[in-house]
């Protein structure tokens, strides 16, 4: 059996095991869940290996503590469950989610999506360059910017770390290119597993190869922490 076969099985016997509603807004919520917690791993395990200190951006004496995670952790655990989930089911009763193609027949092909990605990350980072400096300005920063960076060492499971505010300002940047992009329930998850990696790897606090460097004009953790983004 071939690869295409394979996912082509997959596919198809999750469609036929779960509902429109199950897919589109539990299957997502995994995907984004599932992604901000893997991607944030290798971030904690890397504290753990001192052999891994000559990669850290910062400092080895900046490592975030125990009680940095936990208190990372009590904010986001607030946005999964009083945003994001919400926001899912939003998604699909309110703005059509579930509308969204779904067979196997009519998913473009993975070229298709990957230059659709990279289009989508510059329509993204554009709308977030732009808030980011914005929420920096003083006038704002003290109230809204200011809870993002508690934390003088990064960390990946800092990605999500923001005030409400700050979640639905910059998170408009990620449905922005959804507008005019999406067209298949499948890009819908690549691109929130893409973003959501994305974030995590910029936070991570180590200046590691990853499969994100492939991406064209990726800047990544060492652009996020020369101080390019503030102003």
């Amino acid at each position: 059996m071939s690869v295409e076969e394979f996912c082509h099985s997959v596919w198809t016997h999750m469609l036929d095991t779960y509902s429109p509603l199950t897919l589109a807004v539990f299957g997502s919520l995994v995907v984004q869940t599932g992604s901000y917690v893997v991607c944030s791993l290798p971030s904690l395990v890397f504290q753990l290996l001192p052999f891994m200190d000559k990669y850290r951006i910062q400092s080895v004496s900046k490592k975030p503590t125990a009680a940095d995670h936990l208190e990372c952790l009590k904010l986001v655990f607030f946005s999964h469950f009083g945003i994001f989930y919400p926001l899912a089911f939003a998604l699909y009763y309110v703005f059509g989610l579930g509308d969204l193609p779904m067979a196997w027949e009519t998913m473009p092909r993975w070229h298709k999506i990957l230059g659709k990605l990279v289009l989508a990350m510059i329509i993204e980072d554009t709308w977030h360059y732009f808030m980011h400096r914005t929420l920096h300005h003083k006038s704002i920063y003290g109230q809204i910017h200011k809870i993002h960076h508690n934390f003088s060492a990064p960390f990946s499971f800092a990605a999500e770390y923001a005030h409400p505010i700050e979640t639905a300002i910059l998170g408009f940047g990620f449905f922005l290119p959804l507008i005019f992009l999406c067209d298949h329930l499948m890009f819908f998850w690549c691109w929130l597993a893409l973003r959501t990696g994305q974030a995590c790897d910029s936070h991570s606090g180590y200046n590691v190869w990853n499969p994100l460097w492939l991406l064209p004009f990726y800047g990544g953790k060492s652009f996020v922490f020369s101080g390019a983004d503030l102003l």
